[in-house]
């Protein structure tokens, strides 16, 4: 697997165990090698962190607050 992605065989290992992350560069190779697309990997990649961030509990949202958005109208626009 690491010759086929041109990548050392300890970065394999730490992709197989969660320790490596996919990068846009990864994705490419990954998706060269075995498909699907690179987006495809990135998604993986990106749920696999939301994930962890979540089980971990991140305390910094506890101080954040959802923001009211309003609809903007145009210059001049009717306001009937």
């Amino acid at each position: 697997m690491a010759r086929a992605l041109g990548i050392s065989p300890e970065r394999v290992e730490a992709l197989a165990d969660g320790r490596g992350r996919i990068d846009p560069e990864m994705a490419l190779r990954i998706e060269a090698v075995l498909g699907p697309d690179a987006q495809r990997w990135l998604d993986l990649q990106a749920a696999h962190d939301l994930g962890r961030l979540r089980q971990a509990g991140v305390g910094f949202t506890a101080d954040l607050r959802r923001l009211t958005i309003h609809p903007v109208r145009p210059p001049g626009a009717c306001t009937c």
